[in-house]
């Protein structure tokens, strides 16, 4: 089946390429998908840089909910507050329960399942930042990592409302240094 991207922002769902007609209706779908997917801090931006290094966003998303097949420009670490998801990719599925993260690295084509009740957390890093931040290891493949304590303390600060941008920044490139 041939397929093709359609595009809003920076998210992208993959469908069939005789929808092109409901192009509409696609993209008021993901619409209504990522309206519950806030981003809660887009880091300050150099001038430099067309795009903040990273964003945070928070979601909550209900039972039998999910994100259909779709691609991100950016590197992403999605992590289960609450609740169970699977994320599934042509190399494999990954439950992500609270002890575990995700690894989706940039363009990689995924989809959400929300197993259970879920609070999202996902750190979505530029994909120059991504490879910038850290230390020289190859993180070009899914995979699901254990939220070790020094992760859960960074992703507990990154998401808390009293971290102030200066240091949501020093935590963001201590999570990359930690996916290694």
């Amino acid at each position: 089946m041939t397929t093709a991207f359609i595009s809003r922002s920076s998210f992208r769902v993959l469908v069939p390429l005789g929808f092109a007609r409901a192009r509409p209706l696609i993209l008021a779908m993901i619409d209504q998908r990522l309206g519950d997917v806030t981003p809660i801090r887009i880091a300050q931006r150099p001038n430099r840089m067309h795009k903040p290094p990273f964003t945070l966003h928070r979601g909550f998303k209900e039972r039998g909910m999910g994100m259909p097949t779709h691609t991100h420009e950016e590197a992403q670490l999605t992590f289960a507050a609450s609740g169970m998801v699977q994320v599934l990719t042509e190399a494999g599925r990954w439950l992500v329960p609270p002890q575990l993260a995700v690894w989706i690295p940039a363009g990689v084509s995924h989809r959400v399942e929300v197993l259970t009740d879920a609070e999202l957390w996902m750190v979505n890093w530029e994909p120059a930042v991504a490879e910038a931040w850290a230390p020289p290891t190859q993180l070009d493949r899914p995979f699901t990592l254990r939220v070790t304590p020094l992760m859960q303390a960074l992703l507990d600060a990154a998401f808390s409302d009293t971290t102030g941008p200066d240091k949501v920044e020093l935590v963001a490139r201590l999570m990359r240094h930690e996916l290694t």
